[in-house]
């Protein structure tokens, strides 16, 4: 008998799934996004790709998020430098994944968040007697 055909035989009788379904079930428990996470020139819209999850929600300011986070329901804009963090729960296990998305200026300069400007002057510069 060919190996193969006793493997799947072994399969059938225990009862065990064979890997192409296996394959298949983990599969489902994916999150992606689209576009994938990365550095974009312009601001974009972003689609979570949840693989038939029960629930999905997400965080924009840095918080783990769980059930109560914002649900997922429309493509979520991004204009600026951002982590999306995804919840999502199936029905044997909940998955938490983070997806960083840079936005460039036109000009290839990064946009940010909080700019500031450091100006040095010596002391004597800024109490100067007339």
């Amino acid at each position: 008998m060919n190996k193969n055909l006793e493997l799947d035989s072994l399969i059938l009788k225990e009862n065990i799934l064979p890997s192409s379904k296996i394959d298949a079930e983990l599969e489902k428990l994916i999150i992606e996004t689209k576009p994938e996470a990365g550095t974009y020139d312009t601001p974009i819209e972003v689609e979570l790709i949840d693989g038939n999850a029960h629930l999905v929600t997400y965080t924009l300011d840095g918080s783990v998020p769980d059930e109560h986070s914002t649900p997922y329901t429309v493509p979520i804009k991004i204009r600026r430098n951002k982590v999306i963090r995804v919840f999502a729960k199936y029905s044997k296990e909940d998955i938490r994944k983070d997806f960083e998305f840079i936005i460039k200026k036109p000009n290839g300069f990064e946009i940010l968040s909080n700019p500031s400007i450091s100006v040095y002057l010596e002391e004597e510069s800024l109490w100067k007697e007339k």
